[in-house]
């Protein structure tokens, strides 16, 4: 009994998935600029179309969904409150879909997103901390958390795709990874001038 219930959810799904796969984007973006300036020629001219490119895909669109969302009138077309309704969902729709594409490719780029870096507490200050500040200002938008611990612990996060970046002291005795000679500092010693050693 439980199974048969499961079933008939998962087919009304596909049914439902398979309607919305067959509407293109094109039209909803048409019929939410018709929605906002309630003309069809005006929305052509918004979108840079032809007023018939318009209204057959608002066609196509409501024999699509089985419903008349716009009531067509001598000046222009009206909406009712339930399809205005259906018109603001489907624009937040779109908003969504355009920030999730904009968002996916500043990743990409490496303009957004996080960095995970691994620093070997000795010489988490000075040099780097000057590093992460400049990259910071370049990349606002780019969260950096930073792990402390010894090299040998950080370059294997590095390799367990736990870091993205590990700074660390010495050589890197790690095949799978790209190591690079980032900076030199001279190790002094301070000592009293009477000292014995100095």
């Amino acid at each position: 009994m439980r199974w048969g219930r499961t079933c008939k959810v998962a087919n009304v799904s596909r049914e439902h998935w398979d309607m919305l796969r067959g509407i293109p984007l094109a039209s909803l973006r048409h019929a939410v600029v018709v929605a906002e300036v309630l003309n069809f020629h005006h929305a052509a001219n918004v979108l840079g179309t032809t007023q018939s490119c318009v209204s057959s895909r608002i066609k196509r669109l409501e024999d699509t969904l089985g419903i008349l969302l716009f009531e067509r009138r001598h000046r222009g077309v009206r909406l009712t409150e339930a399809r205005r309704h259906y018109v603001a969902e489907v624009s937040h729709g779109i908003a969504q879909l355009d920030h999730a594409v904009r968002t996916a490719g500043a990743v990409i780029e490496g303009t957004e997103g996080h960095r995970a870096i691994g620093l070997h507490s000795p010489i988490a200050a000075g040099f780097l901390t000057d590093l992460r500040r400049r990259y910071r200002a370049s990349y606002p938008m780019i969260e950096q958390s930073v792990l402390e611990g010894r090299s040998s612990e950080t370059i294997a996060l590095v390799r367990e795709g736990r870091l993205d970046v590990a700074f660390v002291v010495g050589a890197v005795n790690a095949p799978d990874c790209h190591s690079r000679l980032l900076w030199c500092e001279p190790m002094v010693v301070a000592l009293p001038a009477d000292h014995l050693l100095a």
